[in-house]
């Protein structure tokens, strides 16, 4: 999960990829955004980070969920829907100003962000380029394991047993996830474009879902970016 606090007068608060609703979550939404937390809007980047939603939107009713269209199905069983929605025909470019403007994203978020969605990869992806930190926001697209930091207050072994040791090589320059990319795209030519617009921007900085926080000046992210994805 991240959270990102917009830089408007509301103080507006975004939660990419949500966990459960529970303590862990409510500390660390104090912790940015005070003890009355203004959470505007809830991103479910793709089909497998989105089972906590329904905590949050209970928390938060205000709070209106970004996902793609292949979701809608599967969270209406939950009383839920998606507010904001991306279609496969919004796939595989980079969405910024005017055009993510018209398929519904408010303009503080226009403001702040890009936005990326993969409908070719399996999962069906969608990556927020944070502006203002030069930060790219991602679940399922890009692995780096081992999750040292996210184990690092609890007993757990974050290197686990059998499945979790073989995840554990997927890297961010990792051979093994250079030998999976090209198995999770549909279409490898339409992910590898989305990549190449991708690495026109300044990124310093991919937290993604699984694994460590991946920090490089941009010259050297778009570099390595550029090796993984050559594999597509």
């Amino acid at each position: 999960m991240t959270l990102i606090k917009l830089q408007t007068e509301d103080e507006g608060v975004v939660v990419f990829a949500p966990t459960p609703y529970g303590k862990e979550s409510q500390s660390a939404l104090k912790l940015l955004a005070g003890d009355t937390p203004n959470v505007k809007y809830l991103v479910a980047p793709d089909f497998e980070h989105h089972m906590a939603l329904k905590g949050w939107k209970e928390a938060f009713p205000q709070a209106l969920i970004i996902g793609p269209e292949e979701l809608r199905a599967k969270k209406k069983k939950e009383g839920l829907d998606i507010d904001i929605v991306l279609r496969p025909q919004d796939g595989h470019k980079l969405l910024q100003g005017k055009t993510l403007a018209a398929i519904g994203f408010p303009e503080e978020l226009v403001a702040e962000f890009d936005v990326m969605y993969l409908p070719s990869h399996q999962n069906k992806e969608i990556l927020m380029y944070h502006k203002p930190s030069e930060t790219l926001m991602e679940a399922d697209a890009i692995f780096n394991t081992p999750s040292y930091e996210q184990y690092k207050d609890c007993s757990t072994n974050p290197r686990g047993f059998i499945f979790p040791n073989i995840m554990n090589k997927m890297g961010f320059e990792g051979c093994l996830q250079r030998t999976m990319l090209p198995k999770i795209y549909k279409d490898k030519s339409a992910a590898r474009e989305a990549f190449k617009q991708l690495m026109e921007l300044d990124i310093q900085r991919i937290i993604p879902c699984h694994g460590e926080l991946i920090e490089f000046p941009p010259t050297e992210m778009r570099a390595k970016l550029a090796k993984l994805v050559s594999k597509l």
